[in-house]
């Protein structure tokens, strides 16, 4: 089920469209459930709170809380992560991995997530992430350093 909803999600990305809005009783759009496109200028409007890189069992996680700072709801953003050694230097990047939890979040809205990482590289030892929007570089949060926990 999640599969299917995925790909509905991407292909609503894919094709554009940016979902439809409802309307309080002035007719006007709810700014609480708009889901229209976020502005590139937007800034850092989403927080990683006690995310953490963890491995357990040799299967590697990001996981933790993710809150909406915007004053409107946020839908079609990824976590970016660049996989790093000891020293920071690059291994593995991942463009755009999708919090499955978390597609989408109104104004103050935190949701927990823990989603898998497909990494096996042994020198990895911690992973650089931030939110931004869905096939585009436009962050959408600062980026957070986090040390793998094994």
């Amino acid at each position: 089920m999640k599969l299917f909803v995925t790909l509905i999600i991407c292909a609503i990305f894919i094709s554009g469209c940016s979902g439809t809005a409802q309307s309080n009783s002035s007719g006007n759009p709810d700014p609480k459930t708009a889901l229209g496109p976020l502005p590139d200028d937007i800034g850092p409007v989403l927080q990683c709170n006690k995310c953490a890189f963890v491995e357990e069992q040799g299967i590697r996680y990001i996981a933790g809380e993710i809150n909406n700072g915007a004053k409107q709801a946020v839908t079609g953003y990824v976590m970016a992560i660049d996989l790093q050694d000891e020293k920071g230097q690059s291994v593995k990047k991942i463009a755009g991995l999708m919090l499955m939890e978390a597609m989408s979040l109104q104004p103050g809205e935190t949701k927990k997530f823990k989603e898998r990482v497909l990494s096996s590289e042994a020198n990895v030892t911690q992973a650089s992430v931030y939110f931004k929007k869905a096939g585009r570089d436009v962050k959408l949060s600062n980026p957070l350093v986090l040390k793998l926990q094994r």
